[in-house]
């Protein structure tokens, strides 16, 4: 995206551009955006730390797979990942102690590498804040095989089993003579209040 970026830049089709960054800019990329912006068209340039992918208030996706096997990441997976994390943290505003499972080399890469660019950034990080109380905490999946086998029938659970629930969509285009209107419905506890009141209530509470 940087290289398209600074290719727009050398030939701009706007008088002026804004440019918004979901992370940390390194030093190489604003360098390189300076030398394209040789027509001065860059107004502003800002790092907004959105770069992951909220479905709640609670959990966020990077949107892709971690890695190939249990025994190793793909690296541009652990980098993409590294990069949600270090972006969460950075719009939180915390600085964490890092703790991850010793059993787990997957765990143990992605730790060292947050804790790396936590080190490494220029921006507010106090490392040296002992009183702090925020904790990262990295575990494999598989470390908990249990959960998986539970099916917890509440009213999430129920509409994801039935329905599918992908980004907070739920797609209803199959549904006999459902209205064009209602092929797509964005199902979120922010915006419905039903939803919010009994996602994770059992179905049978529900229904009574």
């Amino acid at each position: 995206n940087i290289i398209l970026l600074s290719n727009e830049l050398n030939r701009p089709r706007f008088e002026k551009y804004f440019l918004f960054f979901t992370n940390t800019l390194s030093n190489y990329y604003i360098d390189l955006i300076s030398k394209s912006d040789s027509n001065e068209v860059v107004a502003e340039i800002q790092e907004m730390f959105l770069d992951y992918y909220p479905l709640d208030s609670y959990i966020f996706s990077t949107k892709q797979l971690i890695y190939r096997n249990k025994y190793g990441w793909i690296d541009s997976s652990l980098t993409r990942c590294s990069e949600a994390v270090f972006s969460l943290l950075l719009s939180l505003k915390v600085t964490p102690h890092i703790r991850y499972q010793k059993s787990s080399k997957l765990s143990q890469d992605l730790g060292n590498l947050v804790h790396a660019k936590i080190v490494g950034s220029q921006l507010n990080f106090d490392i040296s804040d002992s009183k702090q109380k925020n904790l990262l905490l990295i575990l494999e999946r598989n470390f908990d095989p249990i959960t998986p086998l539970l099916l917890q029938w509440t009213y999430q659970a129920m509409i994801h089993e039935l329905l599918t629930i992908k980004n907070n969509i739920v797609n209803l285009s199959t549904v006999p003579d459902i209205h064009p209107d209602f092929h797509e419905i964005l199902l979120s506890p922010e915006l419905d209040k039903i939803f919010h009141t009994n996602m994770f209530l059992n179905f049978s509470e529900v229904a009574s």
